[in-house]
């Protein structure tokens, strides 16, 4: 791990996550890309803002912006920290950043909540989440520094592989309790015991060196038991292989990893797959 991109809308919970992406990048050696998007041209003449002065104002937006980068940095000497301001919309803005930079990981806040709220609250999280092609680390709540007891939650199939590679790479820094979880929610489609058992079981020796656990359980929903495991074993973080769906289908079934960020007390890192073609 060599590049953080860390969004900021110098919210509270932006702070956050800068402070939990600096405890990574001092232990991995890697340095953080703090940037701040505004908004395009056209998306501030579309609000009727001020057209007639439109460069002044972006000008002055950006300067603003930069002022408050700058302090922010200020705070975080012991890591090599890039600051950038760009005009582009969101969340195209720091997707298309990340991919430009090549980051091995963004790490973002999260205003997600229950209930009617949630919907509104956390969207751009959950976009990223979705479209990023990179591990997205969603806070809620500030990172344990000591993140001994770590959840992974798949259907531990041979393309999640990679996915837990990664997990692996991100959290040797700690050296955790890996929690290998398999949840049975979907009433009309049950893999049988024995194979889901064979699953999990390759994915423990994969697990090595780290101490493992196999937690197989039925719920309501992979959200609700994720967060029963977490619950029962208290973990300080939950990482998903997030199955890359067709728009329809994840509308369908829901998507499990926004749930969680919505839902979850713990920090949650999401590392996308595709399924093959």
């Amino acid at each position: 791990m060599k590049r953080i991109l860390v969004p900021t809308d110098f919210s509270p919970t932006a702070a956050m996550a800068l402070q939990a992406a600096v405890v990574l990048a001092k232990k991995a050696g890697a340095e953080v890309f703090l940037v701040h998007v505004l908004k395009k041209s056209d998306e501030i003449e579309e609000e009727g803002k001020i057209a007639e002065n439109l460069t002044l104002y972006q000008e002055a937006m950006a300067e603003e912006a930069s002022w408050q980068l700058n302090v922010l940095s200020g705070n975080f000497r012991e890591v090599v920290m890039h600051l950038e301001v760009i005009f582009e919309s969101l969340p195209q803005g720091i997707l298309g950043y990340a991919k430009k930079l090549e980051v091995d990981l963004i790490v973002m806040g999260s205003h997600g909540t229950s209930g009617k709220e949630a919907f509104f609250l956390g969207t751009l999280a959950r976009k990223v989440v979705r479209l990023a092609s990179c591990p997205v680390l969603v806070l809620k709540e500030p990172m344990v520094e000591n993140m001994d007891k770590v959840v992974f939650a798949s259907d531990f199939s041979e393309e999640a592989m990679p996915s837990f590679q990664l997990l692996k790479d991100f959290v040797r820094y700690f050296n955790p309790e890996i929690h290998l979880v398999y949840i049975q929610a979907d009433p009309f489609f049950r893999l049988p015991y024995p194979e889901v058992q064979n699953r999990m079981e390759a994915f423990g020796r994969l697990a090595r060196p780290f101490t493992f656990h196999l937690h197989y359980l039925r719920d309501l929903s992979i959200d609700a038991g994720v967060r029963q495991v977490v619950k029962k074993t208290g973990a300080h973080l939950i990482a998903l292989s997030n199955r890359g769906k067709h728009p329809l289908k994840r509308m369908i079934s829901g998507s499990t990893v926004e749930a969680l960020v919505n839902h979850a007390n713990v920090p949650v890192l999401s590392i996308n797959f595709k399924d093959p073609e």
